[in-house]
């Protein structure tokens, strides 16, 4: 499980141990920002530890955690363009990048962030419910998901109700958006 941001707040000492941190925590999402953008998973990943490389370089500057998520997305962003600009990109995404806005990027972002905060309230969550909504994030009916941890369908029903209540109770709408938008 990635660690919160939000324990981190403040970065007193950059050490290598609190840079792990950081990178464990905001890696994975600022990877589906860049692969959304360049549609390459392997070049997003690419793009992201780049955006890392840099913010080592620049690690004095930066001490709240608020400032060191907006300067790695704001650097994946901008290393993203940066490659689709300078022409090193496949043919079919040529017609994408005059689309491509500052709006648009701030959608992907704001849409990853979220869908990090709630799997990491999933994995708060007690070990059962945590594995009805894991299945029911994966697309499994209820019938798949009682089957898969030999209980019965209304367990499922129940756990399922319950972990969105406890959801809704520490994420608030975000959990009724998140789950719109997933079509869960």
């Amino acid at each position: 499980m990635a660690e919160n941001t939000d324990d981190m707040m403040h970065i007193n000492n950059w050490d290598v141990k609190t840079f792990e941190r950081v990178f464990k925590a905001l890696y994975p999402g600022l990877c589906a920002v860049a692969d959304r953008m360049l549609k390459d998973e392997a070049l997003g990943k690419d793009m992201a530890q780049e955006a890392f490389v840099r913010l080592w370089e620049r690690r004095e500057e930066v001490k709240d955690i608020a400032a060191v998520k907006a300067y790695l997305y704001k650097t994946v962003r901008n290393l993203c363009l940066n490659y689709l600009r300078d022409g090193q990109f496949r043919e079919e995404l040529l017609g994408e990048l005059p689309d491509r806005s500052d709006e648009e990027f701030a959608e992907t972002v704001i849409e990853e962030e979220s869908v990090n905060a709630l799997y990491a309230a999933i994995d708060r969550l007690p070990e059962q419910s945590e594995r009805v909504m894991r299945l029911t994030l994966k697309g499994l009916g209820l019938q798949e998901i009682a089957e898969e941890l030999a209980v019965s369908v209304n367990t499922v029903k129940t756990l399922k109700y319950n972990a969105i209540a406890a959801l809704q109770k520490e994420l608030g709408a975000l959990v009724v958006m998140i789950f719109m938008w997933l079509e869960v």
